[in-house]
């Protein structure tokens, strides 16, 4: 990978964590004409320890018989905005996006050690209820097997729309709708499959963050539902499929981030380190408290910061912690400040924070680090 300076401002990409390294893939570039907006292929690379910008050379696998395509064809297709995307197993899977014009519902495997894309195409089991052909959905990894693909924006396509999941149309754009399906991807077998979901889901919506923050939950917040940014969170159990309700303030007192969509939000410790306590305590500042399965927490010590030279000295707590940042609000102006979610107790605390970026510690541990050396703060 030759080092070059940084990637060109973009929006709609994905990004993520492996290896000690930040990786950017996708999105419009900045300053480019809506209508005939130019989508980054490359796959961008920021080393942590030496903070320089590189290019990864990927490669795309040659299609099978039974989908023939040329490798241009291959290559167009995986170029993407909006898409989704996960790490598990040394590989990133991105779902669904836009490019050249259309969304799409397609599942995409990158080996990361040798830069090899390749398409898993689903088996075309009878009445399958897969996804829609959309973009600005959420996806986490359930183990190294599972992917789970939640809501988005998009149209339908070949496949039944699933069983107890809502579809709001767009009024301007009657083909396309907002969504609240939940379906799981199993890699090995390439089948799509719909989980039996119980408890209140999120309604119909897209451009939310939809975060794991430990081995078994995933933490959704903000987003858009038709016309309306939202600042409401929800929490997924993976373990049984339940989703917790609505989980809002009682008083308008108390702290909690802004209505927002097309944010950013990260666990701030590795999730797979984190079992769920074996009861959560109702929070004054939320309405609804999410069902716990009974699990150990996990005994881990504190941990020592990963670069001293670049954040505060104090280690952080190992608990399940949600950091939002920034966005987009109601009349698409941006929105700049940083919330933290203790996801236990379900509340927001509003910290100070310079530019950011994620750090794999040795013990695989994520952190947020401050450029400056300044401490994350209460505002």
């Amino acid at each position: 990978m030759a080092a070059l300076a940084a990637p060109i401002g973009s929006r709609g990409g994905c990004s993520f964590v492996h290896e000690n390294c930040f990786y950017l893939y996708g999105g419009y570039k900045s300053g480019q004409n809506p209508r005939v907006p130019r989508v980054d292929s490359d796959l961008w690379c920021l080393d942590l320890q030496s903070c320089s910008w590189s290019v990864k050379a990927c490669s795309v696998e040659k299609p099978s018989a039974s989908k023939p395509s040329s490798l241009a064809q291959a290559l167009r297709k995986k170029v993407l905005t909006g898409a989704s995307c996960a790490v598990t197993g040394g590989r990133l899977y991105v779902f669904g996006g836009w490019s050249v014009g259309m969304r799409n519902a397609e599942v995409w495997e990158l080996e990361l050690s040798s830069g090899t894309w390749r398409e898993l195409q689903p088996v075309e089991a009878e009445e399958a209820e897969g996804p829609l052909c959309k973009d600005k959905a959420g996806m986490v990894a359930y183990g190294e097997e599972m992917l789970c693909v939640f809501g988005g924006y998009g149209y339908p396509n070949r496949y039944r729309l699933q069983r107890g999941a809502s579809y709001n149309w767009d009024q301007q754009y009657l083909d396309v709708c907002w969504t609240n399906e939940l379906h799981l991807f199993h890699v090995g077998q390439r089948l799509w499959l719909s989980p039996e979901v119980t408890g209140p889901r999120p309604p119909p919506c897209a451009a939310f963050s939809f975060t794991q923050v430990d081995c078994c939950r995933v933490a959704l917040f903000g987003g858009r539902q038709q016309r309306q940014r939202v600042n409401e969170l929800y929490i997924l159990n993976m373990e049984d499929w339940h989703w917790s309700g609505v989980c809002m303030p009682l008083l308008p007192s108390t702290p909690w981030p802004s209505l927002r969509s097309f944010h950013a939000a990260c666990s701030l410790v590795d999730p797979s380190c984190l079992a769920p306590p074996p009861q959560v305590q109702r929070s004054h500042g939320a309405t609804h408290t999410p069902p716990i399965s009974a699990a150990p927490r996990c005994e881990l010590p504190w941990l020592p910061c990963p670069r001293p030279d670049l954040c505060c000295p104090s280690p952080l707590p190992v608990s399940p912690k949600l950091l939002v940042l920034w966005g987009m609000d109601n009349e698409a102006n941006p929105v700049s400040d940083a919330w933290i979610l203790d996801v236990d107790a379900l509340s927001w605390r509003k910290v100070v924070c310079c530019v950011c970026m994620l750090v794999w510690c040795q013990l695989g541990t994520k952190y947020i680090s401050a450029f400056d050396k300044n401490r994350w703060t209460k505002n």
